[in-house]
Parts: C-alpha cells; sequence; structure tokens
C-alpha cells in the first residue's frame, strides 16, 4: 500500500473508483505516520505530498519526523492511503500562510483509504 501525508483532501485526488474517509484523533495519525516512516525500518514507506513549506515544517515539528515540502498534482489509484493533517485555518484568498498564522491554529486529521 503506497501512503502519502498531505495538508488537504479533496475526492478529485482519487483517479476512480470509491474511497474511504474518515476523520481520526491526533494519536491515531501519530500512530499511523511513525508506524510507517522509514527510519522504523519498516518495509512500508511514506511520500509527503504537503504543498507548503511552512505547513510541511510545522507538521514536521509536531510529529517530530521530516515531512518534506513537495508540491504535487496528486493523483491516486487503488490501494492508497492517504493521511491529512490538516490545518482548520482558511484565509480571505488564497495564499500561502504565514508560520504566525499556523503556530497557534487547530489540525484536523483524516485516514483516507482507496
Amino acid at each position: 500500500m503506497k501512503t502519502y501525508i498531505t495538508s488537504t483532501f479533496s475526492p478529485l485526488m482519487i483517479q476512480r473508483g470509491g474511497a474511504k474517509v474518515r476523520e481520526c484523533k491526533e494519536q491515531e495519525a501519530r500512530r499511523v505516520l511513525l508506524r510507517t516512516t522509514p527510519r522504523e525500518q519498516l518495509l512500508e514507506t511514506w511520500e509527503s505530498a504537503v504543498s507548503h513549506e511552512i505547513t510541511a515544517r510545522l507538521i514536521s515539528e509536531k510529529f517530530g519526523v521530516q515531512v518534506p515540502f513537495n508540491r504535487v498534482n496528486l493523483s491516486v489509484g487503488c490501494d492508497t492511503r492517504i493521511i491529512a493533517i490538516c490545518p482548520i485555518f482558511r484565509a480571505s484568498i488564497a495564499r500561502e500562510y504565514t508560520a504566525k498564522e499556523l503556530k497557534d491554529v487547530k489540525w484536523r486529521y483524516f485516514i483516507i483509504r482507496t
């Protein structure tokens, strides 16, 4: 199973077929993230699809694991898991958030499986 870490999710990321989406608590997202890191020496790895540098840095600090900035157009098929770590913050216009804006923001966590 391929695993992606994102800071957002859209149904348009799914190529075809369906997906199961469920919200989870921070601890569950943390367990999944840490269980799949390469440094845990497990076979399963993950790839970052966090498209904003500041968000990637804050997620890295929050979870204690390097989640690199990686702006890609994510389009996933079958047998994929997405861990969406989403800041609950909306700017009045589409733009990257500042570190100050994200410092005290609350987060929501989702696990999406195709």
